[in-house]
């Protein structure tokens, strides 16, 4: 029954996403065929990538004047634009009317993340009709939004009356945890009719924000899990004993990331272990950060960007991954560098706890303490290569997507019976 059924659902989600794409394709691999209706459009390679990866999806681009006008304008967004644009109307239900109580997509303070929130909001509306629409030309059985900003939102504000699931990932919840969005992201967790997250401690964050105690909710790690054969294969190129002191951070730079705090502790790494090489992956372009790279020569790599298959070669010869990111959410990378064998070293956040559950080890230090983050990386390259190959064959077990795809079969299925 519940092949037949999810193939007329919908996800609702940024294409480009790489976690929304490889949802799809693990939903690909289990039989199911849907459409993916995205929220903004995207560029050709990654058209081709859905294609080639995630054949059971046909993908619906935003393709109105409005939404590619607003790529445009976040692409070269500047100071000079105002933080505050005309209200659009409400979404519309299927009689065109707006629901009552239904807050303005874009009634949002100035305070609340300015243009760029704004101008998403305003598309919120756009995109709910966008689906009310698809609705109507083939009726769906479920619709699954993979973020709630903004397609959560977006998918509670229309009026298609099937069951209606949303998740939450990385800092989705942490995000919206003040101003007027948060009225829309208590809406949507109030409405919706499944929720899903990355993290256990966001099921009790969402019920905070109003999640009902009666709404069906499951934990996902790692956005299905880990594709266990592949990197297993990965692993079996990679050095087999004990690896060079190769220390990795591969989080670029982001409001949700402490690369200051990283940076800072190189010279303090290096003093301990002036063996280390660092390789610093998303803020090659960063001048700050190039200016004090230059200091330590050869022992410092920064980098603009990696394929997924250099980033997996790197994990798989690294002895330390460095993440020292504020998001509550259990970052992707940190887990499949953990599965490939290097030791992780974050901040002290609950995904940390879970992940180095016994046997698992890695080193949680608190927020903004160089001191602690730069002792935490040179005692993690000290941990033998049996510990890295335990870590490894844990996290492997405890995350791998097949087992997890099985649950979201069955969480899907206990919504459209």
């Amino acid at each position: 029954m519940t092949a037949i059924a999810l193939n007329t659902m919908c996800l609702v989600a940024d294409g480009r996403s790489i976690h929304a794409r490889r949802w799809a394709m693990h939903l690909t691999r289990a039989g199911i065929t849907g459409t993916l209706l995205s929220s903004r459009r995207l560029p050709r390679a990654q058209r081709w990538a859905w294609r080639s990866n995630c054949g059971g999806f046909r993908v619906i681009e935003p393709t109105d004047a409005w939404n590619v006008g607003r790529q445009t304008i976040l692409a070269g967004m500047n100071s000079s634009l105002p933080r505050r644009v005309v209200r659009p109307p409400l979404a519309r239900s299927a009689s065109g009317r707006g629901r009552p109580g239904d807050p303005r997509p874009t009634d949002v303070a100035a305070g609340d993340g300015g243009v760029e929130t704004t101008l998403d909001l305003w598309a919120a509306s756009r995109l709910a009709r966008r689906l009310e629409a698809l609705h109507g030309e083939q009726p769906l059985t479920l619709v699954h939004a993979l973020r709630i900003p903004f397609e959560g939102i977006s998918a509670t504000l229309a009026d298609v009356g099937v069951p209606m699931v949303v998740s939450t990932w990385g800092q989705d919840l942490q995000a919206q945890a003040r101003g007027r969005i948060a009225e829309h992201a208590r809406r949507t967790l109030t409405r919706c009719d499944g929720f899903m997250a990355d993290i256990s401690s966001d099921v009790p964050l969402a019920e905070s924000f109003g999640l009902p105690a009666s709404t069906p909710r499951l934990v996902v790690p790692g956005n299905m899990g880990l594709d266990v054969p592949v990197l297993r294969a990965v692993l079996a190129r990679g050095p087999q004993g004990e690896r060079r002191p190769l220390v990795v951070y591969p989080r670029g730079i982001s409001a949700f990331v402490d690369a200051a705090t990283f940076l800072e502790t190189i010279p303090g790494v290096l003093r301990k272990r002036p063996d280390a090489r660092i390789v610093c992956v998303g803020i090659g372009r960063d001048q700050r950060a190039v200016e004090q790279a230059h200091a330590f020569g050869t022992s410092v790599e920064l980098l603009d960007f990696m394929s997924q298959d250099e980033l997996w070669k790197l994990f798989a010869h690294a002895s330390v991954i460095v993440s020292p990111g504020h998001s509550a959410g259990l970052p992707t990378s940190v887990l499949e560098a953990t599965a490939l064998g290097a030791v992780p070293v974050v901040y002290q956040l609950p995904y940390a706890e879970e992940l180095m559950a016994a046997p698992v080890q890695g080193y949680a230090v608190p927020h903004g303490d160089v001191g602690a983050l730069t002792a935490a990386t040179v005692e993690a390259l000290t941990v033998p290569a049996t510990a890295r190959r335990a870590n490894s064959e844990t996290v492997l077990a405890r995350y791998g997507a097949e087992p997890n795809l099985e649950r979201v079969m069955e969480f899907y299925d206990q919504l459209v019976r």
